[in-house]
């Protein structure tokens, strides 16, 4: 989802409602975007240094579980295969940043980001609070039409 902030509060028995993996396109025509995914075992900081570089999602426990970069993005999921990292880079530099928890990056006619919002218990206010900042976000930037997002949620199946 579009770019979130990472400092999410787990909720009672350290569950959190989490938006992720929004990709939306610009709101005038241009050309397809290209979009190039690859799996790599590096550190985050090294493919974080290229300017091309959209998102980064860390994945598992090797992964680290946070960044200070806006492109990246911690899944508590296992990694697929040997590398703990999907690179996701474009055709063009990528602008970087952080709105209203949302961390966010754009480029090369694609944006990412990320949203995270704590379950206190009530899924459905988690998730009203969320949209309503994704929709308001969307709204004011250059990209309004989504394109993909993803909904994931800590430790769902936890106690059943």
């Amino acid at each position: 989802m579009v770019g979130a902030s990472r400092s999410a509060v787990p909720g009672p028995g350290g569950a959190r409602a989490i938006m992720r993996g929004l990709m939306s396109l610009p709101s005038t025509t241009s050309p397809p975007a290209a979009l190039r995914i690859d799996h790599v075992a590096a550190p985050p900081a090294a493919v974080l240094a290229d300017p091309r570089t959209l998102a980064v999602f860390g994945f598992g426990n090797t992964a680290p579980a946070s960044h200070p970069d806006p492109r990246y993005l911690h899944v508590a999921l296992p990694a697929v295969g040997p590398a703990p990292l999907e690179c996701w880079r474009v055709e063009a530099e990528v602008a970087r940043g952080r709105d209203d928890g949302i961390a966010w990056s754009a480029g090369g006619g694609l944006q990412f980001g990320a949203l995270e919002i704590p379950d206190d218990g009530d899924a459905d206010a988690a998730a009203a609070e969320a949209y309503a900042r994704l929709r308001r976000w969307l709204a004011q930037g250059d990209y309004p039409h989504p394109l993909r997002i993803w909904n994931y949620l800590d430790a769902i199946t936890d106690g059943e």
